[in-house]
């Protein structure tokens, strides 16, 4: 489905979404658990440790 359909072709700001998410960070945080739970059940991830690398590199954009 697509976004714009649910939301009634109305884009919202950059705000609107970051206070959407800070009021129901509890609920999207068990959803997206179920979410992965429902694809490991299907056999399409495999549940397992994530490292993420913070260091930062410098890049030419040319």
């Amino acid at each position: 489905m697509d976004m714009m359909a649910v939301t009634g072709l109305n884009q919202p700001d950059f705000c609107s979404i970051s206070t959407f998410r800070r009021r129901h960070s509890l609920a999207l945080r068990g959803l997206f658990v179920q979410v992965l739970r429902l694809c490991h059940t299907a056999g399409l991830v495999k549940l397992g440790h994530v490292a993420v690398d913070g260091n930062k590199l410098s890049a030419n954009a040319s």
